[in-house]
């Protein structure tokens, strides 16, 4: 009953503030990001601090959708490429059900160190296995350019991940960035996994979804609605 008044509320104070210069794609995406917020606040550890989900932060629909496939986990594994707030958020509900572990890779020493500690400070950091791997540049033979991508061969892991995340390396790094880690979670996936690509109404994105539907042919694709978009692999 509370959760629907906030909601109402906020819903007709978007609409009665915002309508006068934002487009209503705009006020009903903000009315599904705050109500998504409102929801993530129900799920995790009462406590817990992060920053905005907005920018180059995952969406709060985005992440509501994988806490939701986590729920369907008695002990999930998961494996994450780029570090940030959806680790924090991710951690917490995994410490407020108790069980669980986040493998989580990251390329940027300094920003995992700034978010490990956070971790710690928020007594979250032992559901954490925290990996900072170096970019390498691989080419594509195909279309004869490259990409700077985690050195995956460093990874130290054996698992089997029911569920994985795909948010990094950013934008700037090339083309098919983000294929390789994709490519490493469907190969390294539990039965039945779910692979989730953030960011996939981006052009990168678009192309590196074709590329992996024409090499796994036997691979469920959903398109997911999420603010940036979000791909879902099923394994």
């Amino acid at each position: 009953m509370l959760h629907q008044k906030i909601t109402t509320t906020i819903k007709s104070y978007i609409s009665g503030k915002l309508q006068s210069f934002a487009r209503k794609e705009d006020i009903n995406n903000a009315y599904n990001q705050l109500a998504a917020l409102l929801q993530i606040e129900r799920l995790i550890h009462q406590n817990t601090t992060y920053l905005p989900l907005r920018e180059w932060a995952i969406s709060p629909d985005a992440i509501l959708i994988i806490l939701q496939e986590l729920s369907y986990y008695s002990d999930p594994i998961v494996l994450e490429f780029g570090s940030g707030q959806s680790t924090l958020i991710m951690a917490s509900y995994l410490k407020k059900r108790g069980c669980g572990k986040i493998l989580t890779v990251e390329s940027n020493k300094m920003y995992a160190d700034l978010l490990m500690k956070n971790l710690k400070h928020q007594n979250l950091h032992d559901v954490v296995d925290m990996q900072v791997l170096n970019l390498k540049n691989v080419l594509d033979a195909e279309n004869n350019n490259s990409s700077a991508t985690y050195d995956l061969q460093a990874l130290k892991t054996s698992n089997k991940y029911d569920v994985c995340i795909i948010d990094g390396p950013p934008l700037q790094y090339g083309a098919l960035a983000r294929y390789y880690p994709l490519e490493y979670a469907i190969n390294n996936s539990s039965h039945g996994g779910k692979i989730f690509l953030d960011d996939s109404k981006r052009e990168n994105e678009r192309n590196i979804i074709d590329k992996i539907r024409s090499k796994y042919r036997n691979i469920k694709v959903s398109e997911l609605k999420a603010e940036k978009g979000l791909t879902m692999f099923n394994v």
